[in-house]
């Protein structure tokens, strides 16, 4: 899969933000969501409701997230896990997020 996110940072400690995320092949679809995020030193914990669509079909969905993040210099790499749970399933994702601050 592929995505963008961004996270406004209401605190030092907590933001909100939006994220769309495709993915292709034997899964095929999207996520739309609202990442509501707590930042504990390196620590990244995030609560997202949102929505999955296919053509077929809309859900409403949730994800969890725990991630840790690497200091690149000008940027931040995180790698993360996730679980979306979706229409009474658990969908697991391992991604890794670049960021850059501005």
């Amino acid at each position: 899969s592929l995505g963008v996110e961004y996270e406004r940072r209401v605190t030092e400690a907590f933001g909100i933000g939006a994220l769309a995320e495709r993915t292709s092949g034997d899964f095929d679809y999207w996520v739309f969501a609202v990442p509501l995020t707590l930042h504990v030193d390196r620590w990244k914990f995030a609560i997202a409701p949102g929505i999955e669509k296919t053509d077929e079909h809309e859900h409403e969905m949730a994800r969890l997230t725990v991630g840790y993040e690497f200091d690149l210099g000008e940027a931040i790499a995180t790698p993360s896990f996730s679980i979306d749970f979706v229409d009474g399933e658990e969908v697991y994702v391992l991604g890794v997020a670049i960021g850059f601050g501005f």
